[in-house]
This record gives structure tokens, sequence and C-alpha cells, in this order.
């Protein structure tokens, strides 16, 4: 993945990763608009997720979701845009990323998710009534499509501000080696070489 400037930056993860509030602080620095899809179906639909859920079930929620992510990734300038959490399990949706996007996966450990959706899972379809073993299978389960499609993946440990400001480092680290026209498994051995990893 070539990093690009003409291109937005798109935040996946699984809920409660702090898509939307990371995406903000890292808009709020670039200067551009941002844009949470959530949000986006809500307003295009005049119902809220967890109706679209209830009323017309997943499938039809995953319709919307790719229909409104694919309108936002096209919007010029480019955008950041905090993706839903289920986003990438669609092959289009992860070919789209892949082609036309910047994508940065949002990985903290599970337990700071749980931590943060336990008492607001009644408003998250696909948490509504699980235990915590149940949410943990999920995210692993998703773990791979989110690798697929990142161009970066970042631990997300620290304050939103902390890990955007990490992002935008590692962000210009990426576009340097990709300038210097290298590939990441050479990155990778020489970052090892170097001791940073």
């Amino acid at each position: 993945m070539t990093i690009r400037p003409d291109l937005p930056l798109v935040l996946i993860g699984f809920m409660g990763a702090g898509k939307t509030t990371i995406g903000r602080k890292l808009a709020e620095t670039l200067q551009r608009p941002f844009y949470d899809i959530d949000d986006e179906i809500e307003a295009s639909t005049g119902r809220t997720v967890t109706k679209i859920f209830e009323e017309n079930g997943e499938t039809a929620f995953r319709e919307i979701e790719g229909a409104i992510l694919a309108s936002v990734v096209a919007i010029r300038p480019p955008a950041v845009i905090a993706s839903g959490g289920g986003a990438v399990l669609r092959k289009a949706n992860r070919d789209l990323l892949r082609e036309k996007a910047v994508t940065i996966f949002i990985d903290p450990p599970f337990h700071t998710i749980w931590n943060r959706i336990e008492s607001e899972r009644a408003h998250r379809p696909l948490a509504n009534g699980k235990s915590r073993e149940d949410v943990e299978n999920l995210h692993s389960q998703r773990g791979e499509s989110y690798r697929e499609c990142a161009s970066l993946t970042v631990p997300a440990r620290g304050t939103p501000a902390q890990i955007a400001e990490n992002i935008l480092f590692r962000l210009e680290s990426l576009k340097k080696w990709t300038m210097a026209g290298m590939r990441g498994d050479e990155r990778e051995i020489l970052e090892i070489r170097r001791g940073k990893r």
C-alpha cells in the first residue's frame, strides 16, 4: 500500500476500540473532515443501528453499511473515517479499503475493549445479551479480517491523543519506507536489526 495524502484514513477495529475518539483527534490535527460510519447510517436511514438490526437483520445492515462506506471513502477532500466494527466482514469492503484508503487497525487488548463495552452491551447489537467469552470469541474471529486490509496496525495503548500522535508518527515512517521502495518484510528485518522490535 502506498501512503498517499489524497486517500482517506479509515480506522477499523472491534467495537469499543476507540475508533471514533481517535479519529476525531486525527481529523483535528490533519484538518480533515471526520465521518463516523454508524452515525452516517443513522442519519441516512433515520433509524438507529440497533433498530436496523432488529427490524431487518444483520445482512441488510451490512448492505447499507457497505454502500455508506463506499460513498464516504469517495468524498473529497479525503476524510478521516471511523468504520463500524463489522465493516471488514464483507470482502467488497476489505477490497475497497485496501485499494481506496489508508486503513489503520486500532487494536487495544481485549480487556480494555470489554471494560469499555460491558455496561453498554444493550446498545451494541452483536454484544447484547452476550457473555464476555462470547464477545471475546467474536473479537478473535475478526482479527484476521482486520489485519488483511490494514495498512498499519496500532496497539492502541495510552490516551486517544497519544494514540493519534503515534499513528501520525508511524504513517510518516511508513511513507518514508514506501518512498524508499522497501517492502513490509524488508522493513521488519531492518527494524529488528536496529533493535526497534
